[in-house]
């Protein structure tokens, strides 16, 4: 090595370490997912979420880099607000009865007046775009007639790692619901999210499948959603959240159009 660059070397290396500890150039290491944050613009697979989604800048769904705009990132941004027709990245869902069975029977012997979620582990057919689901983990959770809330689980990583062996993925969620009369509501925001979730994290294809007696003859029927394309994008930077208010609130804002209806959502 030439003298003058091993000179170089040497004096870099005592500039390095003069530096801060938080000074010094590091790999970023997300606290969510627990993996190292190499691309500028990118998943966190613990929440779906862009990493550092609240530092990014956007206009409607479209991130853009710096202070200038160009027409055509404006045209984009301005045309992603338009709610679009589009095909379901999913047309078919089989799955196991047994499985079903065991979820809703829980909640069968309270009449449906709890609300329980699970994980549905399967497969996916990229050519006829079918989902198997074979099982259904439930975690950790609290249910109530109206909603349920999500607890740390120590064991979903090794239900994970379980599906994996068994050349399972995860492609959606389940959740259990009272009937509702679906003029009044069809999901709600907590089901919408979870749903959302699910498709940022392990694919658009993923589905939520609900599981309830129709208001009509008590028929259980289990149904099958999808979000769009948009409401990911949303999703991603952060910007889909849970209404806090009353629903009485909300209806009463509903009726008199009040424009901050969403403010809080």
């Amino acid at each position: 090595m030439d003298d003058k660059l091993r000179a170089l070397r040497a004096a870099k290396h005592q500039q390095y370490l003069q530096l801060h500890p938080e000074e010094r150039p590091h790999q970023e290491v997300c606290p969510q997912c627990k993996e190292t944050i190499i691309k500028k613009i990118s998943i966190c697979p613990a929440t779906g979420l862009y990493h550092h989604h609240e530092a990014l800048k956007y206009i409607g769904n479209v991130i853009i880099d710096g202070n200038v705009v160009s027409s055509d990132v404006a045209r984009r941004a301005a045309n992603s607000k338009i709610v679009k027709w589009e095909s379901a990245h999913t047309l078919k869902v089989r799955a196991d009865a047994t499985a079903l069975n065991i979820f809703q029977s829980f909640v069968q012997q309270r009449d449906y007046q709890l609300q329980r979620f699970g994980y549905l582990y399967g497969k996916y057919n990229v050519e006829q775009k079918e989902i198997e689901v074979h099982c259904i983990y439930e975690p950790e959770q609290n249910g109530t007639p109206f909603t349920f809330e999500e607890l740390p689980d120590p064991f979903l990583e090794k239900a994970d790692a379980v599906a994996k062996l068994l050349g399972f993925r995860r492609v959606g969620a389940i959740v259990s619901h009272p009937p509702r009369d679906p003029s009044e509501m069809q999901l709600s925001s907590r089901e919408c999210l979870l749903m959302t979730r699910e498709q940022c994290k392990y694919g658009r294809e993923c589905v939520l499948l609900t599981i309830a007696p129709n208001t009509t003859d008590g028929v259980v029927e289990c149904l099958a959603w999808q979000s769009s394309s948009l409401c990911q994008d949303y999703f991603k930077l952060g910007q889909l959240k849970e209404n806090t208010r009353p629903v009485e609130v909300v209806k009463q804002a509903m009726k008199e159009d009040d424009p901050h209806i969403f403010k809080s959502w």
